[in-house]
């Protein structure tokens, strides 16, 4: 984890560079900032707010699996603030500038060739340096290698490893999601929008649940108190029948059939434009649900309703 640490403190500020010189080399295409905020969409249909909506659904699906593995990166930190604040700076605002970044340079390539490029490497076959584009070319790899150990892996890594303990260790999970990576063959999610679009809408509508269950049991159900010791503890307070919690289980199984529908039929196509959201709020109102009938049924409340019931 520190070396990862360290690889990302050298890319960073390399990716600020390579993104904030495609962003200058835009505006001066296109002959200004001026012209980029005046210039219209062109061949695309108006843009409403359920459109609006539905991108950010699809933005935040690609955070799904760093939200529910956030604490294996949180607990290096020093204080709850300084993690807070490392995580607003690195996400707010960051994205903030990319925004910017990313808007001047597909604008500014609209204006210059015709059509808005938002591929990078395409953006990067455009310069003439050849200086610029191997340094270019390089920092993509080292971020895409970055982003990825830190996003996709090492949650993945951890998820194996609590499943299987006595099977596999990190290094024999890093090669099993490798070689699963491969298979999936992520590049075909780059030949067009609408592929991209559908991988995020499910990886959102099956994990974002999860996410819903998790905010529910925190927040409403143990009040944000939670004892370590009998978390870990065979027969604790947090235990629940046969070690599962099944209402959970259910919830993030119906939450995510509902967020999915909408690919199956046509007139719930809405929800799976919206399965991040969707997944998230459907999972919070059945997980309570199901709370409140082990409540009336077995008169137990919070995280020990499963435990009653065995």
């Amino acid at each position: 984890m520190k070396a990862l640490g360290k690889l990302s403190n050298v890319i960073t500020p390399l990716v600020f560079l390579i993104f904030g010189g495609m962003s200058i080399w835009s505006i001066d295409q296109a002959g200004g900032v001026e012209p980029i905020l005046l210039h219209g969409a062109t061949n695309i249909s108006a843009t409403n707010i359920f459109t609006m909506i539905t991108c950010m659904s699809a933005l935040l699906a690609t955070w799904v699996a760093p939200i529910l593995s956030v604490s294996d990166y949180t607990r290096y930190a020093r204080t709850t603030i300084q993690q807070s604040l490392g995580q607003f700076l690195g996400i707010m605002v960051s994205y903030g500038l990319f925004a910017a970044a990313s808007i001047s340079i597909i604008k500014g390539t609209e204006m210059l060739y015709g059509k808005p490029i938002w591929n990078i490497l395409d953006v990067i076959g455009e310069f003439d340096s050849k200086l610029v584009v191997c340094l270019s070319l390089i920092t993509v790899c080292l971020s895409t290698l970055s982003v990825n150990i830190t996003g996709n892996i090492i949650p993945a890594i951890n998820q194996l490893i609590s499943l299987f303990p006595k099977l596999i260790n990190s290094k024999s999970a890093a090669i099993i999601i490798s070689i699963a990576g491969m298979v999936i063959m992520p590049w075909k999610l780059m030949e067009n929008s609408t592929s991209i679009f559908t991988f995020l809408n499910m990886v959102g509508g099956l994990l974002s649940p999860v996410i819903g269950i998790m905010i529910t049991q925190y927040f409403l159900i143990d009040k944000k108190k939670i004892d370590i010791k009998e978390l870990y503890h065979n027969k604790g307070d947090h235990y629940y029948s046969s070690g599962v919690n099944k209402s959970a289980i259910l919830a993030m199984c119906m939450a995510g059939g509902l967020s999915l529908s909408g690919h199956f039929i046509s007139s719930l196509e809405p929800l799976y434009n919206l399965s991040f959201f969707v997944g998230i709020i459907s999972s919070i109102l059945l997980y309570l649900l199901f709370i409140f009938m082990n409540t009336v049924i077995f008169g137990k409340f919070g995280s020990r309703q499963n435990k009653a019931s065995s």
